[in-house]
């Protein structure tokens, strides 16, 4: 199998580590995208176009994007330890999830589903189980 490039969907060289992670989101018309640099969350749309950026104190030097099946997105503060719901748009943040208080040390991978979050964290070699009340 041989892979072409197709196109180059969105840019940004402004500094190091603009775009780190992405999720496509659950219809598949968004694309989220982690950028490190700026501490943000882009949303973008299916031709690349910035749709928006959520900024907040817990997304510092955000990393894994995450997806859920009911169009959530869960994002991970690198170095703030924590974790934040968003809503499908990108826009806006629902829900602080996890933090440093529940064992969360540098978080550099997430999955959620059905009421649970598995947690990868960086430099301490452990996956950690949460599960989420509603």
């Amino acid at each position: 199998m041989t892979g072409t490039k197709v196109k180059k969907l969105y840019e940004d060289t402004t500094g190091t580590f603009t775009v780190c992670k992405c999720a496509v989101g659950y219809a598949g018309d968004k694309l989220y995208v982690s950028s490190n640099y700026h501490h943000k969350l882009l949303t973008l749309a299916s031709d690349g176009t910035v749709m928006s950026e959520l900024s907040d104190c817990a997304l510092q030097h955000p990393h894994t994007v995450h997806v859920t099946t009911c169009g959530q997105v869960i994002v991970c503060g690198h170095t703030s330890n924590s974790f934040i719901q968003a809503d499908s748009k990108g826009q806006k943040k629902i829900a602080s999830l996890l933090t440093q208080e529940g064992g969360v040390v540098k978080p550099s991978s997430v999955c959620y589903r059905e009421n649970t979050i598995i947690v990868g964290l960086l430099d301490n070699d452990q996956i950690l189980v949460f599960t989420i009340k509603k």
